[in-house]
């Protein structure tokens, strides 16, 4: 009769150690293991509380740095697990989403911009596509780090995916009369550097002659469109089969120079 009661207490226990936080505290009455008992129901609720309160901080650590370094150089404990300092061929697209509401305040207009920039990152994602950093409507990213090849299809499928998403945005919010969504990029192929910057406040790098000419050509292009620079063209004919993927590929008719020296650039056509 005395050590009927310390059965319970020991499954309390046990129960603790597999995990359980919301435990069934048993009434053994008044005396040493009733309140026992009532400690380790208490002790596991408080248990329950801190690792709640760890693991938010753990997912807010590995937002705020997913926000500015590639996911891949952070590891499963949150920490960062490399340098990200390479020198890689990639393609380097730097895009600039123009958003403008007939009718709303600074807030709509916010939260508007918030969710283009999710759709873009959710689109990134899905062809393997890197944000290298976003600052409002503009956005710099890169196809093809830690990997085989350039990835330029991956980039060139990449901006199709996004001038789709923002025809159906527009389509979806009663058209061009509510809202107008302008998609301008630039492509560039070729070898890039990248590291993680420790200066000041943590970010991610990118640097190379690709960067420089995918960030000129997109604030050169005059209108709605894609400019796509010579190397990434060439970059895609190696791999095209009959047109394939190339197929709304075409000329750019304007004549775009770059410290004076002529550009060969092509543009995606409605097809």
């Amino acid at each position: 009769r005395l050590t009927r009661s310390i059965v319970p207490v020991v499954r309390m226990a046990e129960a603790v150690v597999d995990g359980e936080r919301d435990l069934e505290v048993p009434d053994l009455g008044a005396n040493e293991v009733g309140d026992l008992a009532r400690q380790l129901g208490r002790m596991a609720s408080e248990l329950g509380e801190r690792e709640a309160a760890l693991a938010a901080e753990f997912e807010e650590r590995r937002r705020l740095l997913t926000s500015v370094l590639p996911p891949r150089l952070i590891d499963d404990s949150g920490e960062i697990g490399g340098t990200g300092q390479a020198i890689d061929t990639a393609t380097v697209i730097a895009l600039i989403v123009e958003i403008d509401l007939a009718t709303a305040d600074d807030d709509e207009e916010t939260e508007y911009l918030r969710r283009s920039i999710l759709a873009i990152e959710e689109i990134a994602d899905s062809h393997g596509v890197e944000r290298v950093r976003t600052a409002a409507d503009r956005h710099l990213l890169v196809a093809g780090l830690d990997r085989p090849g350039d990835a330029a299809d991956d980039a060139l499928a990449f901006v199709r995916d996004i001038r789709a998403a923002a025809d159906a945005a527009v389509r979806s919010s009663g058209g061009e009369d509510e809202v107008s969504i302008s998609v301008f990029a630039g492509l560039a192929s070729g070898t890039v550097a990248t590291g993680i910057l420790e200066r000041g406040s943590l970010t991610f790098g990118i640097w190379g002659e690709p960067v420089r000419r995918a960030l000129a050509i997109a604030a050169l292009s005059a209108t709605d469109g894609v400019l796509i620079d010579e190397s990434t063209v060439e970059s895609l004919g190696e791999r095209a089969d009959g047109g394939g993927s190339r197929n709304d590929i075409v000329e750019a008719s304007d004549v775009v120079a770059l410290d004076g020296s002529p550009m060969k650039l092509s543009t995606l056509a409605d097809v």
